[in-house]
């Protein structure tokens, strides 16, 4: 039910308002009486009225004043004007300071009922809106996450800026509250999941942990939004902008103290071992190469040590030179470890290693990386081709597949997962049984002479 209120100073009108009109069959229930504009006043915020029935000539404060008060409290009602026809322009002014409608003495029961019920239409319709914007606000408020992770994704891949304006509009609606001409980049590369990363479901939400540990550290200076990644690049990607005095003045010392805050927090938290990349802050429009040195920065951690957190550095030009071991070392690789020759791995691994390390400054940390990963799980994968596993030897395939996955490489790495892998075949059923053996060493044989 509707509640309405009447405010009129003369009882006899008071009388006909409560009679004239069956309220109850308008789904409509008679919450008050008020016969000045003060009194009314103090009536509307104790009731709440959907409707106000209001004299426009009363004591004390006539019903434009009554209206404008009720505009500064805030209090949103649908009121409706009764007035004299002496009074018809004022009454039309009362339209414009926010009154719904009007009615003209004398007051005949149809009149007053079109205006109620046109009244009651329109609290209604606004009702359906609400409850309609309330819905989709929530199911906005839900889906924001994602469009915000979909966006800065985006930008890391260099099609998200299209110019400032748009950019910015961008940023607003999805409260994403970086700067356009102040905004850098922290990247969390995860080495060790400490035992917690088992499937990818259990990653990502690990991810998201991280994510929200280092926004809630970076909030006393920094402005911030996280990203998880997928890939070889990183597992967060973290936006940034100068919040204070002090990020603006000292950025690169008051960045370095986040970045070893977020470092320890991982560890002791999490129990996480992770390399963190730092680039600073640049304009948004060429954020991908500082995105690029922040995945670069974390890379170090190939060639030096984890749990440490690196600053961007020049990345190297693109060099014409050869980045990874020829495809004949690929396939002694290959014929070693099916032939069980420990030797022969360990020589090929440290071979391998030797030009990781001639490449070190001649390339960006991330693409040594990206392309040692990339060769190593091609060789795992061509172990599955000879062979139709069963038993056993699939499972130990798949034991195989799901190490070298999940492991982001060290330099320090390749050798012992190498051998790692070699000890699961060794373990097996021989990888397809002896005569298979036999066939496999005689090949590592010719290979290796």
């Amino acid at each position: 039910m509707l509640k309405l209120v009447v405010v009129e100073d003369e009882v006899w009108m008071r009388e006909a308002l409560r009679t004239v009109v069956d309220w109850d069959k308008m789904g409509i229930v008679l919450a008050g009486e008020a016969e000045d504009g003060v009194g009314a006043l103090e009536l509307i915020q104790t009731v709440r009225p959907d409707i106000v029935l209001a004299d426009i000539q009363m004591p004390y404060m006539d019903g434009i004043t009554m209206l404008a008060e009720l505009d500064r409290l805030g209090i949103s009602t649908h009121v409706i004007i009764i007035s004299a026809f002496r009074d018809f322009e004022y009454a039309q002014q009362a339209i414009k300071y926010g009154a719904f409608d009007y009615v003209l003495k004398p007051i005949y029961e149809e009149q007053l009922i079109d205006v109620v019920s046109r009244c009651v239409e329109d609290i209604t319709r606004r009702s359906k809106q609400a409850t309609e914007w309330n819905m989709l606000t929530e199911s906005v408020m839900v889906s924001l996450p994602l469009a915000r992770n979909k966006y800065l994704e985006s930008l890391t891949a260099g099609d998200g800026y299209i110019n400032a304006e748009v950019t910015l509009k961008k940023l607003k609606a999805l409260r994403i509250p970086i700067e356009l001409d102040r905004t850098g980049a922290i990247c969390v590369q995860i080495y060790d999941w400490a035992n917690k990363g088992d499937d990818e479901r259990s990653r990502e939400l690990i991810r998201y942990a991280v994510g929200n540990i280092a926004e809630e550290l970076l909030s006393e200076h920094w402005h911030s939004a996280f990203c998880p990644l997928n890939g070889d690049d990183g597992d967060i990607i973290v936006f940034v902008s100068p919040r204070t005095y002090r990020a603006k003045e000292y950025e690169v010392s008051v960045i370095q103290e986040a970045g070893g805050e977020i470092l320890r927090a991982l560890q002791e938290y999490l129990n996480l071992s992770t390399s963190i990349g730092i680039s600073f802050c640049t304009s948004l429009s060429s954020f991908v190469s500082a995105y690029n040195s922040a995945v670069n920065a974390a890379s170090t951690a190939f060639f030096e040590e984890i749990n440490h957190y690196y600053i961007e550095k020049k990345l190297p030009e693109v060099l014409s030179i050869p980045t990874g071991p020829t495809r004949e070392w690929e396939n002694h690789l290959l014929i070693a470890l099916r032939a069980g020759e420990a030797h022969t791995v360990e020589k090929l691994a440290d071979e391998y290693v030797e030009h990781l390390e001639y490449l070190k400054d001649k390339l960006a940390q991330i693409t040594i990386s990206r392309q040692a990963r990339q060769l190593l799980l091609r060789v795992i994968d061509k172990l599955w081709l000879p062979v139709n596993p069963q038993g056993d030897n699939l499972t130990a395939l798949l034991k195989i597949k799901s190490t070298w996955v999940s492991e982001r490489l060290t330099i320090h790495r390749i050798k012992p997962l190498l051998l790692e892998t070699l000890t699961i075949l060794m373990i097996t059923d021989k990888l397809g049984g002896m005569n298979k053996r036999i066939v496999d060493k005689a090949t590592s044989y010719m290979q290796e002479h």
